[in-house]
C-alpha cells in the first residue's frame, strides 16, 4: 500500500548575529527534501546558492543558467525571472546551518536573503520510539507527525503530567528556558538547547485532542559526553518512508509547497 500525504510548511522569524537582521528558520528530517523560493526585487543574470561566508568551499552552486545541479543542490529559476529555487536533496543533520541564496547582474555585487536550516534528528510518527543519544552541550530537534492538530501543543518530560510539561502552546510557536516547539500542518517540532547529561530521560510530544484521547509520540534522550549514534526501537508496527518535504513562508522573500509519501 502507498500512502500520499500532505505535509508540514513552516519557517520562523528569527535574527541574523551577524547583521542583526530578521530572516527565516526552515526544518527538515533526515532523508527528506527542502525547496525555497528566493525573491528578489530586480532580475539578474547570476544566481548563487551557499553556506555562511560564500567563500571557497562554502559555495554550493553558482550559475547564470535557467537551471543547474551539482550533487544534492540545485538551482532553478522561474521562466519570467521573477523568482529563483534552490533546493537540497536527501537531508543529513549535517546539513544544518546557515544559507544564502543571492543574485547579481554581470557588473554589480550580489545581493543576498540569508535563511537557517535545521534537520531534525528524527521524524516520529508513532510507529517506533527513538532512542536518541546526544553530546552534552549540543541540541536537539525531534519531528513529530500527527494526523490531527489538537487545540494544545505540549513537550514533556515524562508524560505530560501537571509538573512535566516543559513549554506548551494553543498557537504555532512557544519558547521557555532551553525548550521550544513549532508547529505547522501535523507536525510538531520540539528543541532542546544547551543539553546536559541530567537531561536524559523520557519525553512526550503531546497533542491535546478536548474530545478525543490525546496523541503523543514518546522517545528517550541520552545526553552523555562522548559521541554516540542515534538508534530506534521498534514498536510492533514497522514501516518505511520515502519524504519529499518542501517549506513555506509568509514572509515575502520565500514560498514553497510540500508533500511526502510513505510506503508500507
Amino acid at each position: 500500500v502507498k500512502l500520499i500525504r500532505s505535509l508540514f510548511q513552516i519557517s520562523l522569524h528569527i535574527t541574523n548575529t551577524r547583521t542583526g537582521h530578521p530572516v527565516n528558520r526552515f526544518y527538515g528530517v533526515p532523508g527528506g527534501n527542502i525547496q525555497i523560493r528566493c525573491f528578489f526585487p530586480s532580475s539578474g543574470q547570476w544566481r548563487i546558492f551557499c553556506r555562511e561566508n560564500c567563500k571557497n568551499e562554502n559555495i554550493l552552486i553558482e550559475t547564470n543558467k535557467i537551471s543547474s545541479q551539482t550533487g544534492r543542490y540545485r538551482i532553478e529559476s522561474d521562466r519570467n525571472n521573477q523568482y529563483f529555487t534552490v533546493s537540497i536533496s536527501a537531508l543529513t543533520r549535517s546539513d544544518s546551518g546557515w544559507y544564502r541564496c543571492g543574485q547579481r547582474s554581470s557588473s554589480s555585487r550580489y545581493s543576498y536573503q540569508d535563511f537557517d536550516l535545521v534537520v531534525a534528528e528524527a521524524l516520529l510518527d508513532g510507529n517506533e520510539v527513538p532512542d536518541l543519544h546526544r553530546d552534552a552541550g549540543s541540541s536537539l530537534t525531534v519531528a513529530c507527525s500527527f494526523k490531527r492538530s489538537g487545540r494544545k501543543r505540549q513537550f514533556c518530560r515524562g508524560g505530560c503530567g501537571k509538573d512535566e510539561v516543559l513549554v506548551q502552546t494553543d498557537g504555532v510557536a512557544a519558547e521557555r528556558g532551553r525548550y521550544s516547539i513549532e508547529y505547522e500542518g501535523g507536525v510538531l517540532y520540539v528543541s532542546i538547547s544547551a543539553l546536559t547529561r541530567s537531561d536524559s530521560g523520557w519525553y512526550r510530544c503531546n497533542l491535546d485532542l478536548e474530545r478525543w484521547p490525546d496523541e503523543y509520540r514518546d522517545f528517550y534522550l541520552t545526553v552523555t559526553d562522548g559521541e554516540f549514534l542515534s538508534t530506534v526501537k521498534p514498536t510492533t508496527t514497522s514501516r518505511k518512508t520515502a519524504t519529499t518535504r518542501s517549506f513555506s513562508s509568509s514572509a515575502s522573500s520565500f514560498t514553497a509547497s510540500g508533500s511526502s509519501a510513505a510506503t508500507d
